[in-house]
């Protein structure tokens, strides 16, 4: 509660370095009132969370009215590799969705979400590319017959971006059994 970003820094990190599972209600609070301002405490916090190594309170912060806090929970739930991460791929926050998308693909990936990744790309409402990216990928690593079609109906919609469309298109080429 302390009014000092440099205290309240310090505080979080202590917080997340104790593994106490008591700590993650301060910085929720923390993150909630910092609002993504002080890109420093959003750090602090993410990595704090991550530490604490409680998934499923993370996993349940989905419904939480904070972005700030979900954005959050999402980078603590990547550095964790845990599924539960998916939870968030339906959020309202496209910046939260993208997060989602980027820790369940980049890196070593989540392997047990890939599949809601790829099932998003034709219900997101979003269209930014870094999403779209992701998910395009996603189908053509889980590799299913659904997952085909999901690239074809992608590829038809012609609301979405050209270049995408053709991404989508190209990733079908390299398809290991038409």
């Amino acid at each position: 509660n302390n009014p000092q970003p440099r205290i309240q820094l310090f505080a979080t990190e202590a917080l997340g370095r104790i593994h106490s599972a008591q700590g993650m209600g301060p910085i929720i609070e923390m993150l909630r009132k910092n609002d993504n301002k002080d890109l420093w405490l959003r750090h602090a916090g993410m990595v704090a969370l991550a530490r604490l190594q409680q998934p499923k309170q993370l996993t349940a912060l989905a419904d939480d009215p904070s972005s700030a806090v979900r954005i959050a929970a999402v980078v603590a739930l990547r550095r964790l590799e845990h599924p539960g991460i998916a939870a968030f791929l339906t959020d309202t926050d496209e910046a939260v969705v993208t997060e989602a998308a980027r820790g369940i693909n980049d890196d070593f990936s989540i392997e047990e979400a890939l599949t809601p990744l790829a099932n998003i790309l034709n219900t997101t409402p979003f269209k930014n590319e870094a999403l779209i990216r992701r998910a395009i990928n996603a189908n053509s690593r889980v590799g299913s017959n659904l997952n085909v079609d999901q690239l074809l109906t992608y590829a038809q919609n012609t609301n979405a971006p050209e270049f995408l469309r053709a991404e989508a298109i190209a990733t079908l080429t390299f398809w290991g059994s038409p």
